[in-house]
């Protein structure tokens, strides 16, 4: 028994006896979609695609085989903005996707990550008005509400 079915057993939880987290946060059309945007059809794939969509925090994608990414760029072809450190004007491309709501996935990132994006990482935001305003350096950006991060890496084991 995994650990949130003893958890809901010792605080009687109401739960069904085949609880499946996933049919909790996605269903089959969606997954069948994911399946269609190259994510592998096993339940750990699933299951990852679940915990990308759904989490409140940045996600880092372990990836050396390069399956997520390759489903990420497919699932979110329409508002994605791929960035590498190796690009000349990387910056200013993700200011721009934090401000225009696009979904920003750092590739191929090594095991030191530029200081520049770590507020962002952290969510460092103010709150003024009805906005978020994230500061980095001496720029103030006006978060849009659809603004997303992805990290990836190809190492397996990352420090």
């Amino acid at each position: 028994m995994n650990q949130f079915q003893k958890y809901a057993k010792e605080y009687k939880m109401p739960m069904s006896d085949n609880f499946d987290p996933i049919g909790v946060f996605s269903d089959g059309a969606t997954i069948a979609e994911w399946n269609n945007n190259y994510l592998p059809a096993d339940k750990v794939s699933s299951q990852n695609g679940m915990i990308l969509t759904n989490s409140e925090r940045w996600c880092l994608i372990v990836d050396p085989q390069l399956q997520g990414i390759k489903w990420l760029k497919e699932q979110y072809k329409d508002t994605l903005c791929a960035l590498k450190y190796s690009d000349k004007n990387w910056k200013n491309e993700m200011f721009g996707g934090i401000e225009g709501g696009k979904t920003v996935v750092f590739e191929n990132l090594e095991e030191n990550i530029d200081a520049t994006i770590m507020p962002v990482i952290g969510r460092n935001y103010i709150k003024r008005g009805g906005s978020k305003i994230l500061k980095i350096g001496d720029r103030e950006l006006t978060v849009s509400p659809n603004f997303k991060l992805f990290l990836q890496t190809k190492l397996s084991n990352p420090h």
